[in-house]
């Protein structure tokens, strides 16, 4: 028996409520509303040249047509987008096995021909890996400043053991939510900053102290919808907001089926329902282009016709009027799923 498209008309009639909290909430931040933002650890949005920058899956990164999904150019001079800024991709690089430091590239954002690589040192024992590795996750944030870019980072160990039941986070996927309440509780983790100039690729260490720690995210690319753009409460499950803040996200379990089990019901800013999106996992991370909406799936597994089929992480569009897939490409997954210790 063929699956029904439930009826949009419920999100409209819910629809006033979103546009009555986003009246009062007022305007958005300038940051929520930057012309590039980050998709998830790995993947950046330029809206300015609609381009999207990712972790190729077979190493390098690779810049992305955003409506057609279509190869723009690629380079094996860095491994992990990110930030854009001043016409230019910082991205970081694999560290050399005898170099104790944090490499990072600049690209030309258009052409991704490499402009300057640089290095600065970590502290012993921290191994800043483009990757989540078993021994734990270095992670990054870049925001610019002027000419300069304040990159700051944070190493934290994987836990040996497993965590006590009241330690997840209500509404994230289970792993993503047992590791970030894991990195939550680290006292004895390492982190720092330094500015990047833009122009000569020169560094210098700014002490960690005199800027915010950098926080653990919840999960890759997903952020809860907060108080400010929360639908009515009565609407349903859980709320996200898109990687540029600009959209809501609604996850709601369907019964009956066995791999689609959630629908994702899509809200523009001025409460206008877009589409629903069948997926697998309760939320993903997503943006909206125009009629498409962008977003992360996978790795899953999956049975067809008596056999396992196994997908890894995927790029994909699908447009927001049918919900027919648009395009589809492989990622690099940045996660470790690996066997962990006892």
């Amino acid at each position: 028996m063929k699956n029904q498209r439930p009826d949009l008309n419920p999100l409209r009639q819910r629809a006033v409520a979103l546009l009555l909290v986003m009246l009062a909430a007022g305007p958005l931040s300038a940051q929520e509303a930057e012309q590039s933002f980050e998709l998830q650890p790995g993947m950046v949005v330029d809206r300015t040249v609609d381009r999207i920058y990712t972790m190729d899956e077979r190493g390098g990164i690779t810049a992305l047509d955003m409506d057609t999904g279509k190869l723009v150019w690629h380079t094996e001079e860095a491994q992990k987008p990110l930030h854009v800024a001043e016409g230019l991709l910082i991205a970081q690089a694999d560290p050399d096995e005898e170099e104790n430091a944090m490499r990072i590239v600049a690209l030309d954002k258009k052409s991704g021909a490499l402009l300057f690589a640089n290095s600065q040192p970590v502290p012993e024992g921290v191994r800043p890996a483009v990757t989540e590795t078993l021994d734990g996750n270095f992670f990054t944030a870049v925001s610019a400043e002027d000419a300069d870019a304040i990159v700051r980072w944070r190493f934290v160990e994987r836990p040996l053991g497993g965590l006590p039941p009241q330690k997840r986070r209500s509404g994230l996927p289970r792993r993503a939510a047992a590791v970030a309440a894991a990195e939550d509780d680290q006292e004895e983790d390492e982190s720092g900053a330094f500015r990047l100039n833009l122009s000569s690729g020169a560094m210098s260490v700014i002490d960690p102290a005199m800027l915010p720690k950098l926080p653990p995210p919840q999960a890759p690319g997903v952020r809860m919808a907060t108080e400010k753009f929360r639908i009515a409460a009565d609407f349903g499950g859980p709320q996200f907001l898109s990687a540029d803040g600009q959209h809501i996200m609604v996850s709601d379990r369907r019964n009956g089926q066995r791999f689609n089990r959630y629908l994702l019901a899509i809200f523009d800013r001025d409460a206008t329902p877009l589409g629903e999106l069948p997926s697998a996992t309760s939320v993903v991370p997503f943006f909206v282009s125009d009629s498409q909406i962008i977003f992360t799936a996978g790795p899953s597994v999956r049975r067809e016709g008596g056999k396992l089929v196994a997908e890894g992480l995927q790029l994909r569009s699908a447009d927001l009027k049918t919900g027919k897939p648009i395009w589809s490409r492989p990622i690099r997954d940045t996660k470790y799923r690996g066997p962990l210790p006892p």
